[in-house]
């Protein structure tokens, strides 16, 4: 899901790796969201393989939502994709119902002269 207004999120290494690097941890934006992962832009340099938590800003809800494990699959330049690997059953329900929300939000169109929204 693309998201509609990219979002904040922290993030920090985990692992043994985070002891041997001094910029341990970042912050970021979320420009697209998935149950499975995230594409982030950030200006902490991260590498394929790196593994981070990431604590989510997620768009119309009130706490942050935490995925305790996530592995940087792909970076360019300052955007880098994540597979979620490990987060806990309320952060998955959270995602899910962020992502399905996106979805409708976007299945719906307004219909010309109207303020109505007409299902695609």
């Amino acid at each position: 899901m693309r998201v509609s207004a990219p979002f904040p999120c922290s993030y920090a290494l985990v692992g043994l790796k985070k002891w041997a690097t001094i910029n341990r941890g970042g912050l970021g934006v979320v420009c697209d969201l998935s149950v499975a992962g995230a594409r982030m832009l950030s200006e902490t340099v991260l590498a394929p393989g790196d593994e981070i938590a990431i604590s989510l800003r997620l768009p119309h809800q009130r706490v942050s939502t935490f995925i305790d494990r996530a592995t940087v699959r792909w970076v360019k330049d300052s955007v880098f994709g994540v597979e979620f690997s490990l987060l806990s059953p309320i952060a998955a329900t959270r995602l899910g119902k962020c992502v399905n929300r996106g979805t409708h939000a976007s299945s719906l169109l307004p219909v010309a002269g109207t303020s109505e929204r007409q299902p695609r």
